[in-house]
C-alpha cells in the first residue's frame, strides 16, 4: 500500500529542516509534496517483479572475481523472501508480505535485506506513479553513480567527487524516461532515492536524508524532479511511503538516432570543465570515451546564522544531449550485463565506468544461450543451485533477442526507443515462471527435479 499525504510531507519537511540545522553543510531541503492521488492505493506487485528489478538494478554495484554469481546474488538470496497474507482482497488477491524465513533474519542481515528489497519496491512504485500521470512514457532505472562516473574529472587522490561538502550524499538511481513518435525522441530525468526498513519509526529519518540526496544533481542549472521512497517491510503488510520534491523535468528532445550518436568519441581532444564546459584542454591521460564534467560549487541560500557551500554535480544546459546519450548507453550496458554479456556491455561504457565495474580484469565469457520463455525468445545465461528437498533452482536472466539485435546493429539510442511502457509480461505458474520487462530484460525461475546420484565410496 502507498502512503503519501500532507501529514507525511509536513513531518518529513520538519525532520529535514532539523537535520539541516544540525548539519549546515547539507543546505536547506526543497519543499516536499505528497502524491495525493496515490495515497492508500493498493498496487499489484509480484515476487518475480521485485527479484527482476533488484537483479537488474544492482548489476553495477560490485566488482568481484566471481561476477556471474555476484550478478545474481540478490535474486538468489531473496527468492524465498515473500509470501501472501490470509486476508482476501477483491478479485481474489492477497496482500504481499514477508515470509517467515525473511522475518527471521537478525541485525545487519535484516538491514541489508530491507535496503536491497527497498530498491526493487522503489523502482516498481516510482514507475507506477509516473505512468499514472502519462502511461505513454517508458522509465528505465540507471545506476546514478555509474552515470556520474562516466565523465567527471576526478581530483587527484579522490575516487570520485562528493555531492556535498563534507558529505557523501548521492542519489541512488536515475529513472530515464523516453517517449518517441518515430520522428521526435523526448527524454526526461527523475532522480530516485530508495530506502528500506523493517520499522515504521525509521521512515522520517530515511526520507529526511533522501530530501538532500535528491538535490545533489543539477541539469542546466535546475534540480531535476525526484521521488523519495521508503519501503517498510512488516510481518503482515508492506507499506511504501512516497514524496515528490519540486523539480524541472525536461531533459532533451531530438531525432531518436541522436541518442546513438557516436560523435562524443571523436572529440576526445577536449574535455568540458565547470569553468569552460566546451573548450578546456585535456591531457592525454585524461582522455575518456565521454567528455568529462567536473564538479562545480553552487551556493544555496542558508538558514540564518549558517554559511556553507553545497557541492553538486552540474550538467550544463549545453551538455543535456551528451547526458542523455550517457544515460542511454549506461542503461543498455546494464541490460547486457544483466543478461551476462560482459563483452558487449563494456563497449558501451566509458573507461571510468569500466574500471568501476571490471577493474583490470578481462570480461568473462559465460555461455549465452537462447531460451523460449513463453513470452518470446531471450538470449542470456542461467545458473542452477541446490534447493530444499533435494531439488534444484534455475535462475535465467536474459534480454529479448529482437531488442538485442536492434542494440547490436543500431546502438543504445535505438534500443531505448524500442522499449515499451506498461506492466511487465509474466507467464507461468507453479514450478516455472518467466517475466519480460518493458526494457526487454527477462528473468525466469524454474524448480527442477532432484539430480541425486549414488555416492561413490
Amino acid at each position: 500500500m502507498i502512503e503519501s499525504d500532507h501529514r507525511l510531507a509536513e513531518r518529513v519537511q520538519i525532520a529535514a529542516k532539523n537535520l539541516g540545522i544540525d548539519r549546515p553543510h547539507y543546505g536547506p531541503p526543497k519543499p516536499l509534496k505528497p502524491i495525493s492521488a496515490m495515497h492508500q492505493v493498493l498496487v499489484d506487485v509480484t515476487p518475480i517483479e521485485l527479484l527482476h528489478e533488484v537483479g537488474r538494478a544492482t548489476v553495477f554495484q560490485e566488482r568481484a572475481a566471481l561476477r556471474d554469481i555476484q550478478r545474481i546474488w540478490a535474486q538468489l538470496r531473496y527468492c524465498d523472501a515473500f509470501s501472501y497474507g490470509k486476508v482476501k482482497l477483491p478479485r481474489g488477491r492477497h496482500l504481499l508480505r514477508m515470509s517467515e524465513d525473511a522475518l527471521a533474519k537478525r541485525f545487519h542481515h535484516a538491514n541489508v535485506q530491507s535496503e536491497t528489497l527497498g530498491i526493487g519496491f522503489a523502482i516498481i512504485l516510482a514507475r507506477h506513479v509516473l505512468s499514472h500521470g502519462d502511461p505513454s512514457w517508458t522509465w528505465i532505472p540507471v545506476d546514478a553513480e555509474m552515470v556520474l562516473d562516466a565523465g567527471f574529472d576526478i581530483p587527484e587522490g579522490r575516487l570520485r567527487p562528493y555531492s556535498r561538502k563534507d558529505t557523501k550524499l548521492r542519489p541512488d538511481y536515475f529513472l530515464f524516461g523516453h517517449k518517441s513518435d518515430g520522428l521526435l525522441s523526448r527524454t526526461r530525468l527523475v532522480v530516485l532515492e530508495c530506502k528500506g526498513t523493517h520499522y515504521q519509526k525509521n521512515v522520517l529519518e530515511q526520507l529526511s536524508k533522501a530530501a538532500f540526496q535528491l538535490q545533489s544533481v543539477h541539469v542546466g542549472g535546475a534540480t531535476p524532479p525526484g521521488l523519495m521512497i521508503s519501503t517498510v517491510l512488516e510481518a503482515e503488510r508492506i507499506t511504501v511511503h512516497i514524496l515528490d520534491p519540486d523539480g524541472d523535468d525536461e531533459l532533451w528532445q531530438g531525432d531518436p538516432a541522436e541518442l546513438s550518436d557516436e560523435t562524443d568519441q571523436l572529440n576526445l581532444s577536449r574535455t568540458p570543465s565547470p569553468e569552460n564546459p566546451v573548450d578546456n584542454e585535456a591531457l592525454p591521460e585524461q582522455l575518456d570515451l565521454f567528455p568529462g564534467l567536473g564538479p562545480a560549487l553552487q551556493v544555496f541560500p542558508e538558514p540564518a546564522g549558517t554559511a556553507s557551500l553545497a557541492e553538486v554535480y552540474p550538467i550544463p544546459a549545453e551538455q543535456k544531449g551528451w547526458f542523455a546519450r550517457v544515460l542511454s548507453r549506461t542503461a543498455a550496458a546494464a541490460s547486457l550485463l544483466f543478461a551476462g554479456d560482459q563483452t558487449r556491455a563494456q563497449r558501451l561504457i566509458s573507461e571510468r565506468q569500466r574500471q568501476r565495474t571490471f577493474g583490470n580484469r578481462e570480461p568473462d565469457l559465460p555461455e549465452l544461450h537462447h531460451r523460449n520463455t513463453g513470452i518470446g525468445i531471450a538470449r542470456g545465461t542461467s545458473t542452477t543451485v541446490r534447493w530444499t528437498g533435494g531439488r534444484r533452482l534455475e535462475v535465467f536472466n536474459g534480454i529479448d533477442v529482437a531488442l538485442l539485435t536492434s542494440l547490436n546493429e543500431h546502438g543504445a539510442g535505438e534500443y531505448v526507443s524500442r522499449t515499451r511502457a506498461g506492466k511487465p509480461e509474466i507467464d507461468g505458474t507453479g514450478d516455472e515462471v518467466f517475466l519480460r520487462a518493458g526494457d526487454g530484460t527477462v528473468t525466469g525461475f524454474r524448480l527442477l527435479p532432484s539430480s541425486r546420484r549414488r555416492r561413490r565410496i
